[in-house]
């Protein structure tokens, strides 16, 4: 059939929906009938598909582009070759209720699944436009100038990462997928990157079928002698899949992740051979660096050591999470050096440079017009001082001569004292530049010490108040003195110079507000002013928060300035609750809008945003928190909650003095992580 007689019955069919859409438009209008046409033609539709055509195939499946005619749309459909036996039925829906269960950005969508009129069984997906990452990289490999333009090395990383994110989230709901490979990764022509294929999928633990038959094997080398044996694709199959002895955990999958990076930054296979060779080499660890085996590819160091350790021979050698593993080439594309590199200081200095360039060279040249001009001064006080000297000897002789001639020696002696003048006050000038260089110090009034805020404040109020009024000074005096929540001070400051300063206006509403003996307006009115802030002052925020609930006796409410808070620096918890029982002392996180409880890397003595709060019992299940530092000055915290949530590293819990319970799943941890945990806190799994 050619394209033009295909296309031609798929533009009557959208045709025939636009017309039944503009007529149900036209009869909306019509007070005369009382016909619903789109909802009529619907209930005439006895065939839901049409128009198969196949895409893509392999093993027992295949792959049709059909017509939705409910829907009116073109979609995926999955469905077994016509000679496939009843035994691949179950094996094939578990795979397509497994993706369904997925849902992620970065993997497949499955709309629906059913049986057909050949009493088969069929599951439909979303139809992207693009292609796989095999054709990109076999593509690249053959010199095509259009996919060497299209992806450079830094695109296709930034496809990993997102491949990353969606195993991350598998695991997380403890499914493995055990055939990750460039075939079944589709990239859309707008950036869309789709995990696909979770024919070999696994439950870990589960002791049902696992869904692995060999029919979801798309490319299993034509069917040969090794079905029923192995499960995966040679050459990105980690050893466990060849050796059944062992078992397959999430580290298998990051060995097939490490293959895929290798075949990015080579777009060649990490292992070339037939099928028995490329498993032999896989068993016994013998995959060659890409920069051993592709010298002229001149492969970064830092991704060659994140590769080699990524297919590590051993499980508990690889990378532990698949997180850590994308946060490796985050560092990367960062500029920062990988872990996996152990990068000496040298290395680390040069990509400091690298990622500040202009900063260096601005600074560098800042330097040198510095040194210029301290060379200058130099000199010419130099060449002054020699003046002066000289000058005074001429002095000197004049003295002498005048006991001959009485008026040379009265001009000279004149002449001699004011050139003595010239150098004394030339010497008076420099004593007072070094005098106020001494002076001079490096202002730090950004910072506050947040292990005692109030005293902080207090001191920088103290000091700024001492210095010469001018513009700087005052904004600076009106933060302190705002987050003192001293308004009168604020506006006084500004009435008459600025009055449309931020703070100023804010004040002005809280001068007539009452406070309480710890100098505090009542904490209804501070939830309403500390509720105003946006995310552009989040810092200033942290201020005001840390100084306030120090001082407050009586935080009833509080969970609202918290929250808001957690809002702030999450960019919002449009699909998040934040729920908080003062009663029980009992806070609960939920949703995948939390990913941050605190300030990054946790500097200057910084507490945790939920500090204020008095929790005894922190649930953040189904949230995506991942650093536990951030928990830092929960002190009376005594048990958490961490099922379903991206944390790998436990040992910060061993600062929280009061903590006794801690809440995890079955096998979401591994041992050596558990035993990181101080031995008077109980794990419970559930």
């Amino acid at each position: 059939m050619t394209p033009s007689s295909k296309e031609e019955p798929q533009h009557t069919k959208m045709d025939n929906l636009l017309s039944l859409f503009d007529t149900a438009l036209d009869s909306s209008n019509d007070d005369s009938t009382q016909s619903s046409p789109l909802f009529e033609s619907l209930e005439i539709i006895k065939k839901r598909y049409l128009d198969p055509e196949a895409i893509n195939q392999g093993g027992m499946k295949k792959i049709y582009r059909v017509f939705d005619s409910v829907a009116g749309r073109y979609i995926a459909m999955a469905k077994l070759h016509s000679e496939a036996g009843k035994e691949f039925y179950d094996p094939f829906i578990c795979e397509a209720r497994i993706t369904g269960l997925l849902e992620h950005p970065n993997i497949m969508t499955v709309h629906d699944l059913g049986v057909d009129e050949d009493h088969s069984p069929f599951f439909t997906m979303e139809l992207k436009e693009g292609d796989n990452l095999e054709k990109i990289l076999r593509s690249k490999n053959t010199n095509k100038a259009e996919y060497i333009d299209s992806y450079p090395l830094n695109k296709l990383l930034e496809i990993f990462i997102k491949i990353c994110d969606a195993i991350a989230f598998s695991h997380s709901k403890g499914v493995i997928h055990l055939d990750i490979k460039p075939a079944n990764i589709q990239v859309g022509d707008f950036g869309e990157v789709l995990v696909c294929d979770w024919g070999l999928a696994k439950i870990i633990g589960s002791k049902e079928h696992s869904c692995d038959a060999e029919l979801f094997n798309s490319d299993w080398l034509n069917n040969m002698t090794l079905t029923g044996q192995v499960k995966g694709t040679p050459g990105y199959m980690a050893p466990e899949q060849i050796n059944k002895e062992l078992e397959k955990n999430t580290t298998t999958d990051i060995y097939a992740l490490g293959c895929l990076l290798y075949s990015i930054l080579t777009n060649c296979y990490p292992l070339e051979g037939d099928t028995q060779e490329v498993l032999q080499k896989t068993s016994k660890g013998l995959i060659l660096s890409p920069q051993v085996r592709f010298p002229h590819l001149k492969t970064p160091e830092s991704l060659n050591a994140v590769v080699m350790k990524a297919v590590s021979l051993k499980q508990e050698d690889r990378y532990q999470s698949v997180t850590k593993l994308r946060d490796e080439v985050y560092n990367y594309l960062a500029g920062f050096a990988t872990d996996a590199e152990n990068a000496s200081i040298l290395k680390g200095i040069k990509l400091l440079y690298q990622r500040n360039r202009a900063l260096v060279h601005l600074s560098v040249l800042f330097i040198l017009v510095l040194i210029t001009l301290t060379l200058q001064f130099i000199f010419n006080l130099n060449t002054k001082t020699e003046q002066a000297i000289a000058s005074q000897k001429e002095a000197l002789l004049a003295k002498t001569l005048a006991e001959s001639a009485e008026k040379k020696a009265t001009d000279a002696h004149l002449e001699a004292e004011r050139l003595i003048l010239i150098y004394q006050n030339e010497q008076k000038r420099v004593a007072a530049l070094n005098a106020q260089k001494s002076l001079v110090k490096p202002s730090n009034f950004q910072r506050i010490d947040y292990r005692n805020p109030v005293k902080s404040v207090q001191e920088k109020i103290i000091n700024f108040t001492a210095n010469k009024p001018d513009p700087a000074r005052n904004n600076i005096l009106s933060e302190y003195h705002f987050i003192a929540q001293d308004f009168q001070a604020v506006y006084d400051l500004h009435k008459d110079k600025n009055p449309r300063h931020a703070l100023f206006k804010s004040a002005k509403k809280y001068l007539k507000t009452p406070k309480n003996p710890q100098g505090l307006i009542p904490i209804s009115q501070f939830i309403k002013l500390f509720t105003s802030f946006n995310d552009r002052n989040e810092i200033f925020m942290e201020k005001v928060m840390a100084y306030d609930s120090e001082l407050r006796l009586d935080k009833t409410s509080y969970e609202q300035i918290v929250q808001h808070m957690l809002a702030t620096r999450n960019g919002g918890l449009k699909n998040s609750q934040f729920s908080y029982d003062p009663e029980t002392k009992k806070l609960q996180l939920k949703g995948l809008d939390f990913k941050i409880l605190g300030t990054r890397g946790m500097t200057d003595h910084r507490k945790s945003l939920l500090a204020p709060l008095a929790i005894k019992t922190l649930d953040i299940r189904g949230t995506q928190i991942h650093d536990l530092k951030e928990l830092r000055g929960l002190d009376l915290l005594e048990e958490i909650d961490l099922r379903e949530t991206l944390v790998s590293d436990l040992s910060p819990l061993n600062n929280l003095a009061s903590l006794k319970f801690v809440i995890i799943a079955k096998k979401q941890f591994l041992p050596h992580q558990i035993k990181s945990l101080r031995s008077n806190i109980h794990l419970l799994i559930k």
